[in-house]
C-alpha cells in the first residue's frame, strides 16, 4: 500500500482498476464459486456462478481502469477554469 501513497487519483484509479481485473477477480471469483460449489454439492453450479462472476469483477476493474485514463486532475480543471475566468475578465 505504500507505493499508492504519493500518486495522484488518476494513477490511482488505473492501478487499482488493473489489480481489480487481473488479480482480484481470478482469485475472488474462484473462492466463492468453489465455496457455492461446495455448498451446493455439484460442480456445475461452481462452473456457473464463476461465469457469473468473473465477468462482472472485470467490467468493474475496467470501469476503475477507464475512470482513471479519462478523469481530469485537478491542477488542469482549476487552470482551465482561472484561465476562463481571466479571459472573460479581459474582455
Amino acid at each position: 500500500m505504500t507505493f499508492i501513497i504519493n500518486q495522484s487519483l488518476k494513477k490511482k484509479y488505473i492501478i487499482w482498476g488493473l489489480v481489480t481485473m487481473f488479480i482480484f477477480t481470478p482469485f475472488v471469483g474462484w473462492l466463492i464459486s468453489i465455496a457455492v460449489a461446495i455448498a451446493v454439492g455439484d460442480g456445475f453450479a461452481g462452473v456457473g456462478m464463476l461465469m457469473l462472476l468473473l465477468p462482472s469483477f472485470f467490467i468493474i476493474g475496467l470501469i476503475l481502469t477507464l475512470i482513471g485514463i479519462f478523469k481530469k486532475s485537478v491542477f488542469e480543471i482549476s487552470f482551465s477554469n482561472t484561465l476562463k475566468f481571466r479571459i472573460a475578465n479581459n474582455q
